[in-house]
């Protein structure tokens, strides 16, 4: 089915209101327009995944740091995302007396999950006693938010570092790349992160950038085997709709800039908050 068609029966499946299907549409096009050449671009990306994961250091945060004229092949450049996975530990901040602030990080644990007993416990011991450090030297919490420091630099596998980091690798499986289990900065649950995400930051480059305090408007709409879902933000738009064929299989699109995965998004110093330009269609199958 034609992309035209798919918009149009997304637009008005999800209620949008009328007077702003030209809009969207506009909008849309220039979105298939960036899109163009995108697809092999990616796939560049992560054939190339082991070569560039072998060739960063340990140390290395994101593709473009350590590698600049492979900058595209990487991911998009916001904190807590990078070469080492997308669930990097967060932060406390807070706000020292001489103005400074201090960051008092979390330890990698498995997404959605619970570190093994005797790990937590000692990662939480560890946790209480940096934070009551910081505390006790008049810190004021500020917030919770992704942390700007290197985390996980410990080569030690017997580190409590090390040993939580490897807990929070979810992705080490994918591809065939032998990184399950494997600490998030080796070089296998690297090719497995980059296989999976290599060329997103070439997505990010041609997305639309998000302004600050915009708001964001969302349609759903359902009707028969269709579902659609229409997000609205600044000068973006973005379609996902689903076309259910048998059993827990469906036909997915998802067309123009991925404003949903940008609403959380952190932008690394010298970026803006954008939403990725995104035109595929596939075939998916729900969860159980």
């Amino acid at each position: 089915m034609k992309h035209t068609r798919i918009i149009g029966r997304a637009l008005a499946l999800a209620g949008v209101p009328e007077h702003l299907h030209s809009q969207a549409q506009n909008a849309l096009e220039q979105a298939r327009s960036r899109a163009q050449g995108l697809a092999l671009h990616q796939l560049r990306a992560r054939l190339a995944a082991k070569r560039i994961a072998r060739a960063l250091p340990w140390a290395a945060e994101t593709v473009e740091d350590a590698l600049p004229a492979c900058a595209s092949y990487g991911v998009a450049p916001n904190w807590g995302n990078g070469v080492n996975g997308d669930n990097v530990p967060w932060a406390e901040h807070y706000q020292m007396p001489d103005g400074s602030v201090r960051q008092v990080w979390m330890l990698g644990q498995p997404r959605g999950g619970e570190l093994p007993a005797a790990l937590k416990e000692q990662a939480e011991a560890d946790v209480n006693a940096r934070r009551l450090a910081v505390v006790r030297a008049g810190g004021k919490w500020l917030k919770a938010a992704p942390c700007t420091l290197p985390l996980e630099l410990d080569t030690n596998p017997d580190s409590l570092d090390y040993q939580c980091a490897c807990q929070r690798n979810y992705w080490g499986h994918r591809f065939f790349s032998g990184g399950q289990g494997q600490h998030p900065r080796s070089v296998k649950a690297r090719t497995a992160w980059l296989r999976s995400n290599g060329g997103e930051r070439e997505a990010w480059a041609r997305g639309q950038p998000l302004p600050e305090g915009a708001s964001l408007s969302r349609w759903r709409g359902q009707q028969g085997r269709w579902r659609a879902e229409v997000l609205h933000q600044g000068d973006a738009w973005q379609i996902n709709a689903q076309y259910q064929l048998a059993g827990r299989w469906q036909l997915g699109w998802r067309l123009g800039f991925e404003i949903d995965n940008a609403q959380h998004a952190h932008p690394r110093p010298g970026f803006d908050r954008r939403a990725p330009v995104t035109w595929s269609m596939r075939p998916e199958r729900t969860k159980a």
